[in-house]
């Protein structure tokens, strides 16, 4: 019955008859589908070609001149460029040229070849978690990118007030509720100077509020606004803006699920984060809103006596509450599967936590109180979960301090028998480490390696749970109280002083930067001759000063300063060697034993 599949099967395949060789070039013969392929090295744009930026100047002045007439250069009403623009190729291709023509000026080639950053660390960090982007270049005044700008939106140069443009008004509001000219206007807005940013969005009405709540209920210009709060340049700006959202956060709008608008409200958050400014303001708009939609999801099958009554106990909610329903926590559908949750709004509490620490101590609350153990443990397992939410309290300058202090606490003790789970896992175990480091008592520590040391076979199997081993001393705490504590106070001595030469600790990147130098002169004077005395090598002193030396220098000074102390740092001495053979001889006899 098998048989003729089998023999199908065990027959030899026929040859394919091989294609005659191909002559180079010479041969006519029914060469026909045959490819010749030549390799060619990829060549990247080059800012310093002065042919390319010719060819970059003389491209956006044939762009310019559509619409206009050749007469003079009096601003035209939108015609053919405007089209363009929202183009499904026109559009992107436009976006790349005013791109390529800010990054093309001479003041942003000088930084970008030099290695430079606009601002300060702080500002410039980008992480994909977190949705921060890195700040981009903006172009200057008078520049290519400027001229093309304002032919995009008709801009006439000659009017004083902004809001007075004929036609840019109409050009901005028409742009932002198209798909691709969208695009094309939040690259502006990421990319243009100080004095052009404040004229368009004052131009556009985003500063009023009933024009910001039409623009942030369309479907596609809400993600013009986010690209609007997320180039905002200074406190000012900030402060105006969140005043034209008070009825849209206030109202529970950009709250409500079915709405997906919790993207503003990140945004928002990190707006006032990063300039310090209306930071209360908004607090009392979220509690408003909250309070809103609870009134109106209530209000669906009740009388007119509870309606009232429901009125009358709440316009407000508390921030504390508000943190549940702004993460929306899913459970996993499967065990190992992944939590769901409203990313922007995990973005938006991680922005809450930045807010000044006296009004931290409600959002606080809502994540330690609110939240039950295995939503905690859930969370440190996510990787967004856990960057927003748990290492905003772990990793937050503050974090020393009062509430963020009994917070860590409070956090260590929901998840106390949930430890060593945490340990193994690929996410979770950062948790473990951050939490380690964040306790200041000892006994908290100790409490936690003990809880460790109970599932140190289990730890052992994988490299994370190792890694855990390592950095929580859970093999010292075998051995005795006085190794384990004698390698956490070591490692305490390490941090503080590596913090006080490299200027990494807190208040050295901020404005009063005087303080910091002072201090890293002082420690310099006892460094210098350190690296001299043990390696002898004058050129490796110099050096490592000189990186130390340079505040705001590149990352890879600081990252070869580093190297440097920590080789210092590992010289033992001649009585910890002893000890250390001692306890490897003890391990050996264990062993064997």
């Amino acid at each position: 019955m098998y048989l003729p599949t089998i023999r199908i099967i065990l027959q030899k395949k026929k040859k394919k008859k091989k294609k005659p060789p191909v002559d180079d070039g010479s041969s006519t013969g029914n060469n026909a589908g045959v490819w010749k392929m030549d390799y060619v090295q990829q060549s990247n744009i080059d800012f310093k070609d002065d042919d390319l930026q010719e060819m970059l100047t003389s491209l956006s002045e044939a762009l310019s001149t559509l619409g206009n007439n050749s007469n003079g250069d009096a601003v035209q009403p939108p015609g053919e460029l405007q089209k363009l623009a929202c183009h499904p190729s026109a559009g992107p291709l436009l976006t790349v040229l005013l791109r390529v023509l800010t990054y093309s000026a001479v003041s942003v080639k000088t930084k970008i070849t030099a290695g430079g950053k606009e601002g300060n660390e702080e500002t410039n960090r980008c992480d994909r978690r977190l949705g921060i982007t890195q700040t981009e270049p903006y172009f200057t005044i008078n520049s290519d990118a400027e001229k093309l700008a304002k032919h995009l939106l008709c801009w006439d140069s000659s009017v004083e007030n902004s809001i007075d443009q004929p036609y840019a008004r109409d050009i901005i509001y028409g742009l932002s509720g198209e798909p691709r000219g969208s695009h094309l206007l939040e690259t502006l807005f990421r990319t243009c100077h100080d004095d052009m940013y404040e004229s368009l969005y004052k131009c556009g009405g985003f500063d009023n509020g009933e024009a910001m709540t039409e623009y942030v209920q369309h479907d596609v210009s809400n993600f013009v606004v986010q690209a609007l709060l997320a180039s905002v340049r200074n406190k000012d700006q900030a402060n105006v803006l969140i005043n034209s959202l008070e009825h849209v956060i206030c109202s529970g709008y950009v709250m409500g699920r079915k709405n997906r608008r919790c993207g503003v409200l990140w945004r928002v958050a990190e707006m006032c984060a990063k300039y310090n400014a209306g930071q209360e303001i908004l607090l009392k708009y979220i509690r408003m809103g909250y309070a809103a939609l609870l009134q109106t999801e209530g209000e669906e099958g009740e009388g007119d006596e509870n309606k009232k009554q429901r009125h009358k106990k709440k316009n407000m909610v508390d921030i504390e509450e508000c943190i549940p329903k702004l993460l929306h926590i899913r459970p996993p559908q499967k065990d190992g599967d992944r939590i769901q949750l409203d990313v922007a709004g995990a973005r938006a509490v991680y922005q809450l936590l930045h807010f000044a620490p006296s009004l931290c101590g409600d959002v606080l609350t809502g994540i330690t109180e609110k939240l039950g153990s295995d939503n905690l443990e859930w969370i440190a397992n996510d990787g967004i979960g856990s960057r927003c939410i748990l290492d905003a309290i772990l990793d937050n300058p503050k974090s020393k301090e009062a509430p963020f202090s009994n917070a860590i606490q409070q956090l260590f003790r929901k998840l106390n028998g949930r430890l060593v789970s945490l340990s193994v896992e690929r996410v979770g175990h950062h948790t473990v480490k951050k939490l380690f480091r964040s306790l200041q008592s000892l006994d908290d520590k100790a409490e936690l390696s003990d809880e460790l040391a109970s599932g140190m076979n289990r730890l052992s199997g994988n490299a994370m749970g190792r890694s855990v081993m390592d950095a929580c001393f859970v093999r010292e705490y075998c051995e005795g109280e006085k190794a384990w504590t004698d390698a956490v106070n070591k490692q305490a001595r390490e941090e503080e002083w590596l913090k006080d030469i490299v200027g990494k600790g807190e208040g050295v990147e901020s404005s009063n930067d005087n303080l910091g130098n002072k201090k890293r002169k002082r420690k310099r004077k006892k460094t210098q001759s350190e690296p001299e005395k043990k390696s002898g090598d004058n050129n490796d002193g110099d050096s490592d000063n000189y990186a130390i030396d340079d505040g705001n220098g590149d990352e890879d000074k600081k990252s070869s300063a580093v190297e440097s102390i920590m080789d210092a740092i590992s010289i033992p001495d001649d009585t910890k060697g002893k000890e250390e053979k001692k306890r490897k001889r003890k391990r050996k006899r264990k062993a064997d034993e």
